[in-house]
């Protein structure tokens, strides 16, 4: 199977990568590892997800690198017509 890739919208220098098996008897989700990478530092984590959701853990390492101070006010969105 091809490997996935997902970055969140809101963290888009953040990079999970990841391949999704299923085992043939049960139909069970296998043991996923999710490689993770930010582009803006480059810290790199691997992580093993047995529950079959692998971008939790990309939203995980994400929060971990959002790279802005938490008191700063939030960007505006642009008004939506």
């Amino acid at each position: 199977m091809a490997a996935e890739e997902f970055r969140p919208p809101w963290a888009p220098w953040v990079v999970g990568r990841y391949e999704r098996e299923v085992d043939p008897e049960t139909g069970l989700p296998e043991p996923t590892v999710v490689r993770l990478k930010c582009e803006r530092c480059g810290d790199e984590h691997r992580a093993r997800c047995g529950s079959g959701a692998p971008t939790q853990w990309v939203l995980r390492f994400a929060v971990a690198h959002a790279h802005r101070d938490p008191l700063d006010p939030l960007p505006k969105r642009e008004e939506r017509r």
